[in-house]
C-alpha cells in the first residue's frame, strides 16, 4: 500500500499505515509522478477528503488511470461528483 499525505502531521504518517509513504503536496502532477512510479492496480481516494475526490476524478476523467491500467476503487453513489460539479 502507497499513500500520499500533503500534512506529515496526521496519524496517516505513521509508518504502520502503509509500505511507502509520500510527504508530497497533493497536486495531479505528484499524484501522477507516484502512481508512473510504484504502479499501482487500484487507488482508494476517499480518505483525502475532497481534494483526493477531485484529484481521482481528474485522473479518472483524463484517461490518466486507464492508460496506466489503475482501477479507481470508489462508491457507487454519483452525489459526490454531482455535489463537486
Amino acid at each position: 500500500m502507497v499513500l500520499i499525505n500533503s500534512n506529515p502531521a496526521t496519524i496517516m504518517t505513521d509508518k504502520n499505515m502503509a509500505d511507502k509513504i509520500y510527504i508530497e503536496p497533493l497536486t495531479i502532477t505528484t499524484v501522477k509522478k507516484v502512481i508512473e512510479k510504484e504502479r499501482p492496480d487500484s487507488i482508494l481516494p476517499n480518505l483525502g477528503g475532497q481534494t483526493g475526490l477531485n484529484l481521482a476524478m481528474e485522473l479518472a476523467e483524463s484517461g490518466f488511470l486507464e492508460e496506466h491500467h489503475v482501477r479507481l476503487l470508489r462508491n457507487r453513489n454519483r452525489g459526490n461528483q454531482k455535489c463537486r460539479r
